[in-house]
């Protein structure tokens, strides 16, 4: 690599190499290659590095929208833990902090395309996190949403 003065170090580096984005965690990745599921081997991939989103799987986050929904439409139900405050039931419903991990693993799939690297992105069946992560990054890295 030579370098250029409009090009930061750091960007230079990460050029040319292959991210796996895998959106399940570690665990959840490996029980299910022993079950014949889907898992990409870095070592198959020159140059790449392997992440772990640690996004939990749809019946997670329905069960916390769900939670929320019956939190904030208490005419849909009664609150999921009526005696406690609404901002411990929302923290409970993990839905911020399941939104929140989509977010941000999404704003890592989008720096790292923005600093020139490819990225592969999967988890179990690729039809739940997969598609979040890969449109909100796009929706990240389209200049037309950029404030």
């Amino acid at each position: 690599h030579h370098h250029t003065p409009h090009q930061p170090q750091q960007q230079q580096q990460q050029q040319g190499t292959i991210y796996i984005i895998d959106a399940r965690s570690y665990t959840a990745a490996v029980a299910q290659r022993t079950q014949g599921g889907g898992y990409e081997h870095s070592h198959h991939y020159k140059n790449s590095q392997y992440l772990n989103m640690s996004i939990p799987n749809i019946h997670a986050v329905r069960e916390s929208f769900v939670k929320l929904r019956q939190l904030l439409q208490p005419m849909m139900g009664p609150a999921f833990n009526s005696g406690s405050s609404f901002h411990a039931q929302l923290s409970d419903s993990q839905w911020l902090m399941n939104i929140g991990r989509i977010l941000s693993s999404a704003m890592k799939l989008a720096t790292v395309v923005e600093q020139g690297s490819s990225v592969l992105c999967h988890c179990t069946d690729g039809w739940d996190r997969t598609a979040q992560l890969v449109a909100t990054a796009q929706i990240l890295l389209d200049p037309y949403y950029r404030t």
